[in-house]
C-alpha cells in the first residue's frame, strides 16, 4: 500500500535495512506535512519495494528492527523526536506496536549526555545483542555526535548488560568535523564478518565513510565500563 503523499512530502531519510526470514525490511524516517514518523518497506531484490505502512505515530524520528523475532514478536528500537532516549516496542504483525519501554537514556557527564538513538540494526553475538548507537553532547561550539556501543540481553533486550563509557568513533578527520552539519559521525549500517565490524557512517552529513574494528575490542569496551548505564 502506498501512503498518502502528505506524510512524506518533505522527504524520507535515515534508512536501516534488516534481513529477516528471507526479506529485507527497510525502516526509514518519513517527513511530511504533519511531522516525522517511522515507516516500513519490504523488498527481496532491491528492484521493487513494497511500502507496508507506519510503525509509529507522529514525532518519532528513529526506527531500527531486530533481525529476528524475540518471543514470537517483531522488535523495534525507536527514539521519539521530542525525547532523548532509546525505546523498545513489539508487534505481532508489523502493524500494531506496543509494550513500549524506555531502555537507554542519556547520561550526564558522559559523551552521550544530550540524546541517544540506535544506529544500525542490532547484531546477535555470543554475549547477546550488540547495538551501535549515536550519542550527542552539547558543547560551547555546538552539538558533538559520536558513536558508542551497548550489549542487550538476548531474550529480553530491554535489559542493558553493558555500555561503553567512551565513544568508539569520534569526529577527528577534517571531513568529519567540517561539512553541512559539523562534528558528526552517524551510522545506519554495520556488518559483522569474521570477527570484524564494518561501520558505514556519514561524516558531517557531507560524505559516506567506512570504519573497521575487531568485534572483541568493541565488546570489551562495553563490559570494561562498569555499570553506568
Amino acid at each position: 500500500s502506498c501512503p498518502d503523499a502528505q506524510y512524506e512530502s518533505v522527504g524520507i531519510r535515515d534508512p536501516r535495512i534488516t534481513s529477516l526470514n528471507g526479506d529485507f525490511f527497510i525502516t526509514y524516517v518519513a517527513d511530511g506535512d504533519h511531522g516525522l514518523r517511522v515507516a516500513l518497506a519490504r523488498t527481496r531484490d532491491f528492484q521493487s519495494v513494497e511500502r507496508l505502512g507506519y510503525l509509529s505515530q507522529v514525532d518519532v524520528k528513529n526506527g531500527v528492527m531486530f533481525p529476528r523475532k524475540i518471543g514470537d514478536k517483531y522488535a523495534l528500537l525507536k527514539r521519539p523526536d521530542a525525547g532523548s532516549s532509546i525505546w523498545l516496542s513489539y508487534s505481532d504483525d508489523l502493524e500494531f506496536w506496543g509494550q513500549c519501554t524506555a531502555i537507554m537514556t542519556p547520561r550526564g557527564g558522559f559523551w552521550d549526555s544530550t540524546r541517544i538513538g540506535a544506529s544500525a540494526p542490532p547484531i546477535e553475538i555470543n554475549e547477546g545483542w550488540l547495538l551501535i548507537y549515536y550519542g550527542e553532547k552539547g558543547t560551547s561550539a555546538g552539538p558533538l555526535v559520536r558513536l558508542g556501543a551497548a550489549v542487550l540481553d538476548r531474550d529480553d533486550p530491554s535489559r542493558v548488560l553493558a555500555r561503553s563509557n567512551v565513544p568508539i568513533l569520534v569526529p577527528r578527520k577534517r571531513y568529519e568535523r567540517i561539512g553541512d552539519v559539523p562534528n558528526v559521525v552517524f551510522s545506519t549500517g554495520v556488518l559483522l564478518d569474521d570477527g570484524v565490524l564494518s561501520v558505514y557512517y556519514g561524516a558531517s552529513d557531507s560524505c559516506i565513510c567506512l570504519g573497521k574494528a575487531p568485534l572483541d575490542e568493541v565488546v570489551k569496551a562495553c563490559f570494561d565500563s562498569g555499570r553506568e548505564f
